[in-house]
């Protein structure tokens, strides 16, 4: 294993390791996994942990675990298990997978649905994402599955913030994240193309949005000043209303240097609509 590994994050792994408990161990050297032996450490450093980021346990490529071993993903089901188990005060988990490899999704679907977090793991499935009640927070790369934001809008009601994408022919799921998700305050999503139009994603959020959004980020959205001004006109005339945060990712195919948009976002930044407006390439 280590091979894949830099001097300081084989020793974290390693670390980590030799915090499990011995249930764990024999576990994972009954299923034929490579573990170093050593004695356990003096502190247990995982109940020390607030905030837990693995994007690189399951990732090939210079990083811990190489996504080509199965036994390493049973190494890192583990690993989560000891901190679901002994940390209560957990807040994050993060951690990602390649595109090409969703079917190691399926061993961590026992383990996230007997510690009543987040269950998003086996696609697809009505059932997915039915812990989700107190999530807050979520974000979601590269999913093809039709499925995933009807479970969001069903099992999510108090999420705050989303970074997801809409397939063109999902408006209504859109609408239902909007209207369940009665706390969301933020959206993170792609625009155009095989997902919503920029135009579209403007008008829904303007209709249906909860009182409390107020923040909203799009990747290529191609939006003009007549779009633009149609979603400030409306946002205005909500009856509960923050000021809206707006930010636009356009890869330089945006307006960036066009002058009514200018005009436009000092017109209503002036009227208290706009908080904040930024192109970003």
């Amino acid at each position: 294993m280590e091979k894949y590994l830099g001097f300081n994050h084989a020793q974290i792994i390693r670390t980590l390791i030799a915090c499990l408990p011995n249930e764990s161990k024999d576990f994972l050297i009954n299923n034929g996994a490579s573990i170093p032996i050593s004695n356990p450490p003096l502190f247990n450093y995982a109940s020390f942990c607030k905030v837990l980021s693995i994007p690189h346990l399951s990732i090939e490529d210079h990083k811990i675990l190489t996504i080509k071993n199965p036994k390493n993903y049973l190494i890192v089901q583990e690993i989560l298990k000891m901190f679901m188990e002994q940390i209560p005060s957990l807040k994050q988990m993060d951690f990602c997978f390649e595109k090409d490899y969703y079917d190691y999704y399926n061993y961590y679907n026992k383990l996230y649905t007997k510690y009543n977090v987040l269950d998003f793991i086996n696609f697809p499935g009505a059932n997915d994402l039915n812990n989700g009640r107190n999530l807050e927070e979520l974000t979601v790369f590269h999913c093809d599955n039709n499925s995933l934001n009807l479970a969001i809008a069903n099992y999510c009601p108090n999420l705050k913030s989303l970074n997801v994408d809409f397939p063109s022919n999902e408006k209504e799921k859109l609408i239902m994240i909007l209207v369940n998700c009665q706390q969301l305050e933020s959206i993170i999503t792609s625009c155009g193309g095989s997902y919503l139009s920029g135009k579209k994603l403007l008008e829904l959020v303007a209709k249906y949005s909860p009182k409390n959004f107020h923040e909203l980020n799009l990747h290529n959205a191609n939006l003009d000043s007549k779009v633009l001004e149609s979603f400030f006109t409306s946002w205005k005339n909500r009856i509960s209303q923050k000021p809206f945060s707006f930010i636009i990712n356009d890869n330089g195919n945006g307006p960036l240097n066009n002058k009514k948009i200018r005009k436009l976002v000092k017109k209503y930044k002036g009227l208290g609509i706009i908080k904040k407006f930024k192109f970003s390439e």
